[in-house]
């Protein structure tokens, strides 16, 4: 099977008020899944060149459309879809990637779902983010391959936070802008080097600094022959650093 299709540098803008009335395609992953007591299902899409989407698919739940095992979070697929006036409709799906592995071990589907939970939140409905979408796929690969989650969920984020033009240097004090020769201290917004936070802050130790910038900017392909000795509890920290930006930015 071909992946490279998901490999994409950049994506287009494109607000979902430009898409014609009628039926179109498009390739990505369904984040959540809602099904009514009529047994109604909706499904929220992070498409190429479309961004996040609600698409219904009427009556499915009931048996009178059968999708299987397409509408399951974490499916990567080519979608299908009808847009009428006011809703996008599911036609068709053609899985592309199941992450059966990944579905394989409660600990990795756990994460995943994490990762699609805050897709589903700090996106913006018909906005486009094809990064994003690429980024989201290949960490998904990994994390089926067997890296770290929690290795990869700081990669993420702040490859994420990139992106968006808001991610900490990981070199150089936010303040005075001198490199990072020592240890660091988180502020609301980044990192300072001792002399700029008085040494106040949390603490972030020079070789685990030195960690997380290979951590976030070594390619995918090299991530499962790297040794990382950084503790759990400290990268839990350092990840939850990095969603209070995504939080206080969005």
């Amino acid at each position: 099977m071909n992946f490279g299709g998901w490999d994409i540098q950049e994506g287009d803008t494109i607000a979902v008020d430009f898409l014609t009335q009628g039926l179109f395609s498009s390739s990505g992953i369904v984040l959540r899944r809602t099904i009514s007591a009529e047994g109604d299902m909706s499904l929220q899409l992070f498409l190429k060149k479309i961004g996040p989407v609600w698409a219904q698919a009427p009556g499915s739940a009931r048996g009178r459309v059968r999708f299987g095992g397409a509408t399951e979070p974490l499916t990567w697929g080519s979608f299908n879809l009808y847009k009428g006036p006011k809703r996008f409709y599911v036609k068709s799906i053609d899985i592309k990637d199941d992450m059966w592995k990944l579905r394989l071990d409660a600990q990795k589907l756990s994460v995943g779902l994490q990762w699609n939970r805050l897709i589903a939140r700090y996106t913006c409905s018909g906005i486009a983010e094809d990064s994003l979408l690429a980024l989201l796929y290949w960490t998904m690969r990994s994390l089926s391959d067997g890296v770290d989650p929690l290795l990869l969920s700081w990669r993420l984020l702040w490859r994420w936070l990139h992106i968006r033009g808001e991610a900490p240097d990981l070199f150089s004090c936010e303040q005075c802008g001198k490199e990072l020769t020592s240890e660091a201290f988180w502020s609301e917004t980044g990192l300072l080097c001792s002399r700029c936070s008085n040494k106040v802050g949390g603490v972030v130790p020079y070789n685990d600094l030195k960690a997380l910038q290979v951590a976030a900017l070594i390619s995918r392909k090299s991530l499962p022959a790297q040794e990382f000795s950084m503790e759990g509890v400290f990268l839990k920290a350092q990840i939850e650093r990095l969603k209070f930006l995504l939080e206080k930015n969005n």
